[in-house]
């Protein structure tokens, strides 16, 4: 189910959260707009999935993995610290 819900899709994190594209061939690009005084910024690589997570390593090395949870019919996102981030699908 997260597979198909997110390989080729676009993923908006809504305003200051930003926007992760999911290729078809496992790579993704995330694009932060600026705001305010905070600067945009971006990052490409690729991504993978399993157990239940997306998981993403940045051309520059970062690594992370955030576990997906359904809730109701909108999927979110839950990181490392707990915070968590819906995902609106398109």
């Amino acid at each position: 189910e997260i597979r198909a819900a997110f390989v080729g899709k676009t993923v908006d994190f809504g305003p200051g959260g930003g926007i992760v594209v999911y290729r078809p061939d496992g790579r993704y690009e995330f694009t932060l707009a600026a705001s305010g005084s905070t600067p945009g910024r971006s990052s490409e690589g690729v991504y993978w999935i399993e157990k239940g997570q997306v998981c993403v390593e940045s051309s520059a090395g970062m690594r992370r993995c955030d576990k997906i949870m359904k809730v109701d019919d909108a999927f979110h996102f839950i990181d490392a610290s707990g915070g968590q981030y819906p995902a609106q699908i398109r």
